[in-house]
């Protein structure tokens, strides 16, 4: 009886539908044709030492639950070593 039954076969799409394409293309370029958001300067001395502080923190002391707990640091001189 198994054998009657017609599955229905579904072909993947091998990328997104062209007017997500286009969706996304004129997103980017309005993106970078506006420059940095919420009037945000690229030269803050503030942000940029927020920045380093986080990224120090994220690279340093987070733990992962990618790396099996260890911060990306760890993995990294395990790696090297």
């Amino acid at each position: 009886m198994a054998s009657d039954i017609q599955h229905p076969v579904f072909k993947a799409q091998s990328s997104d539908p062209p007017f997500m394409q286009d969706y996304f293309s004129r997103s980017i370029l309005i993106d970078l044709a506006s420059g940095p958001k919420n009037g945000a300067d690229q030269d803050d001395v503030d942000l940029n030492q927020k920045l380093e502080a986080w990224e120090k923190f994220y690279n340093l002391n987070r733990r992962h639950g990618a790396f099996a707990g260890k911060t990306p640091y760890e993995v990294l001189r395990t790696l090297l070593n």
